[in-house]
């Protein structure tokens, strides 16, 4: 059994942290939320979400990916169904019907969907099911920011018996890049098949990447591969975004936007800087200090909070009139403050740690 690596953990501290910077910026750009700015930003801001989208929840997939494959090796399927069940599955719950409901809310308020108090809204949070922003159910089943974790726990249920036989078999990862770029191959043929789009990616390919994360990520001989060829991947990653950047501005040929050639762009330059992001924290990060077990410890609760507390704020923020750049800092400063003070107090109270992600 490999030590542990600790560039992972910090990788998911370090992307915590982006998706609660992706989630405040979701409040200034163009593209639908819960609430919104009464002045939208359609190049920076939109710029920001369009590659950020490409990595951020294919690497946390990925990450649980290569985490189960080493879990498997300390506890049983049974042991780690149950560890899943309790860990991710209690938090899930608690946002269904704690969380979601103000944000659902202040979503339908904004939309004119709905006008009343918050308590008078209460009964109609169970009149159909949330689908989409805007939609005309308000049921969030997956309680909403929280999809990853409602659909994590499905793949672990789906893959567990079967990363199982792999390890037993010796058969759990592959070093192989041909093996690898079959895979990929695969991924992206995936993608013209349309199931469920959830934060720019299909649910197929997230399950794709989750598998992936299980048989390379957590190989070592792989990995140092990745490290060799850094450089490679780093201009590939930096080359990808930048193409991936002008076609979503729409000045791009009718060629290149073609939809084959998006979804390439896409699938290359996802893998490209994921790569790039696993090759740097492993040269630079992999190493246990005080700071990456402080982040550890909040990255899942803070995560669970994150959202609530951004749209509660911007609410009482969309309408005041100030420049984007300060009230972008506003709102980030306040949201993390807060968020902070509320963890802290969690943390303290014993019946709360578990329903907020504290182990």
């Amino acid at each position: 059994m490999e030590g542990r690596l600790y560039y992972l953990d910090w990788l998911r501290v370090v992307a915590t942290f982006v998706v609660f910077i992706y989630h405040v910026v979701m409040f200034f750009n163009p593209f639908p939320w819960h609430v919104k700015n009464i002045e939208l930003d359609g190049t920076y801001m939109f710029l920001f979400t369009m590659i950020t989208s490409l990595w951020i929840m294919p690497l946390f997939f990925l990450i649980s990916g290569a985490s189960t494959y080493f879990a498997l090796q300390r506890y049983s399927v049974s042991q780690l169904a149950k560890d899943r069940l309790i860990r991710l599955g209690i938090p899930l719950i608690v946002a269904v019907f704690f969380l979601s409901p103000p944000q659902v809310y202040i979503e339908r308020i904004t939309l004119e969907q709905f006008n009343g108090s918050f308590f008078q809204f209460l009964p109609h949070y169970f009149d159909g099911l949330y689908l989409d922003i805007g939609g005309p159910g308000n049921f969030a089943f997956v309680g909403l920011h929280l999809w990853y974790v409602f659909f994590l726990l499905i793949f672990t249920y789906l893959t567990l018996p079967i990363f199982k036989k792999m390890l037993d078999s010796g058969k759990g990862s592959s070093p192989s890049f041909i093996g690898f770029g079959i895979f990929l191959f695969i991924s992206y043929l995936l993608l013209f098949v349309e199931t469920i789009g959830l934060g720019g990616w299909d649910l197929l390919y997230y399950l794709f990447v989750f598998i992936a994360g299980f048989k390379f990520i957590s190989n070592s001989t792989f990995m140092e591969k990745v490290r060799a060829y850094f450089p490679i991947l780093l201009i590939i990653g930096f080359v990808v975004a930048g193409w991936y950047g002008y076609i979503s501005l729409g000045d791009a040929p009718s060629w290149i936007s073609a939809k084959s050639a998006v979804l390439a762009v896409r699938v290359l330059g996802s893998w490209s800087l994921i790569f790039v992001l696993l090759g740097l924290f492993m040269m630079r990060f992999n190493r246990k200090t005080k700071t990456l077990q402080i982040g550890s410890k909040y990255a899942l609760p803070f995560y669970i909070l994150h959202q609530p507390i951004i749209v509660v704020i911007g609410y009482f923020l969309s309408s005041v009139e100030i420049a984007i750049p300060l009230k972008f800092i506003l709102l980030l400063v306040l949201s993390f403050f807060i968020i902070s003070i509320l963890l802290w107090l969690f943390e303290k109270i014993r019946i709360l740690r578990l329903p907020f992600g504290f182990k």
